[in-house]
């Protein structure tokens, strides 16, 4: 015996001689072969001694264990001992290990300036006992949150570890060897789900269903008003991700108008619907998220919007007017037709709309003639305006003279007037 301890003694002076051993003079230290009991899943023991020690006290000692040689602290897992400080100390080893594995072993101490590891042991596992999940806090949460895991036999790195929402895995999670946190996967599309631990061939699944929170509305913006004003609704669990979206509808008698964007997790922003002229009432609002259905009743009162020509008679050279009532012009995505042609020059307020004929020859050569309003591509306004000035049925002979002026032969309907023709008031001859 007094061989073996002089010879260890010479291997660590020996070894002392290297920068990276100089603490060699100070503490000797022997791993002992890994104890198993029958079956690694009934945990190892690991044991050492320490062989030679000088006046420093051992601060910290224990063992650190890896796949590959050489584990060292920091990098890789740390065992304590249980009989911190003695010549002679060990620790049951309980954590969760792969099968069919081998796994390196040193043991280290630890004094106020120097830190010395022992030799090098191995051993072979056979696997250890499936994880077992205790609780999982909060039962309910979001996507993109993180949930507590707790239970035993979890990996004690935590990189070993998947955790499992039905059938999607959380890609970030993190942990030690009895608990895990681990984030909600965006791509979870079930209301409830199962959550599964799973270690090395074997599972554990939570008793009780993992379930995503259902929408939340705590305020609303404004609860009157009129299109196309901006309603925001506050409050929680609104999902923004196109794999589970949202969507929002506001109700109007039965009419249902989609549409709505969701802001981010705590707020939606919708727009309130162009009912029709002269109509008010109230706005239901519905929330739909993976099949769950959240409805507001009458939460919003709509107020009457109207539209008034100002005169029932235009004539080719004058502005046609049109006045609204609790309708700003200026937010609203307008076109204008007559008798079916696109108009492409008007001039908006917040309270009026004035634009004037195009002279296009034989496209208004009616007495009476369709003004259409479109909001959005939708009809919403159709009056008839009586053309009191010129009708145009004919234009020919067109010529420019030397002041830029257009000289031409009309035929039509009381032409002893100016006239507009592409931007340029011309003199109309008369035939």
């Amino acid at each position: 015996m007094r061989i073996i301890i002089l010879w260890c003694i010479l291997v660590q002076l020996l070894y002392s001689c290297q920068p990276e051993s100089r603490q060699a003079d100070f503490v000797v230290l022997s791993t002992n072969e890994v104890a198993i009991e029958g079956n690694t899943e009934n945990g190892v023991v690991f044991s050492a001694e320490i062989l030679l020690s000088k006046d420093e006290p051992i601060l910290d000692n224990g063992f650190v264990y890896a796949l590959t040689s050489k584990p060292t602290l920091g990098t890789d897992v740390k065992v304590a001992a249980e009989e911190e400080g003695a010549s002679k100390f060990s620790s049951k080893m309980m954590d969760a290990l792969a099968p069919d594995t081998t796994y390196h072993v040193r043991s280290y101490a630890k004094t106020q300036s120097f830190l010395t590891y022992g030799n090098e042991v191995t051993f072979r596992s056979n696997g250890s006992k499936a994880p077992i999940i205790e609780k999982i806090e909060p039962s309910i949460a979001f996507w993109g949150d993180t949930i507590l895991v707790t239970g035993k036999n979890f990996d004690r790195s935590g990189k070993n570890n998947s955790v499992w929402f039905g059938g999607f895995e959380a890609s970030k999670r993190w942990g030690t060897k009895d608990t895990i946190y681990a984030i909600v996967p965006f791509e979870l599309n079930t209301k409830k789900s199962e959550v599964t631990v799973k270690l090395y061939g074997k599972n554990s699944t939570n008793s009780k269903p993992f379930e995503i929170h259902s929408p939340v509305v705590t305020s609303i913006s404004r609860t009157e008003g009129q299109y196309p004003d901006e309603i925001i609704v506050c409050g929680d669990y609104f999902s923004a991700s196109a794999k589970n979206p949202l969507t929002m509808n506001l109700i109007h008698d039965g009419d249902s108008y989609c549409g709505g964007t969701v802001l981010n997790r705590k707020q939606l922003s919708l727009r309130v619907p162009f009912i029709g002229l002269e109509k008010e009432g109230f706005l239901s609002l519905e929330i739909i998220q993976q099949g769950e259905r959240l409805l507001i009743k009458d939460f919003f009162r709509t107020n009457k919007q109207s539209i008034i020509l100002l005169s029932d008679s235009a004539t080719l050279s004058q502005p046609i007017y049109f006045r609204t009532i609790n309708l700003d012009m200026t937010h609203v995505p307008l076109s204008v037709r007559i008798n079916n042609y696109v108009l492409a020059d008007y001039m908006l307020s917040e309270s009026e709309v004035e634009f004037s004929f195009p002279a296009l020859g034989g496209a208004f050569d009616d007495e009476v003639f369709d003004v259409d309003l479109f909001f959005s591509g939708k009809l919403m306004c159709s009056i008839s305006v009586k053309q009191s000035g010129p009708i145009i049925k004919e234009i020919y002979n067109q010529k420019v003279d030397a002041n830029g002026m257009l000289d031409f032969y009309v035929v039509g309907v009381d032409l002893s007037q100016q006239c507009m023709l592409h931007g340029k008031v011309v003199m109309v001859l008369l035939v």
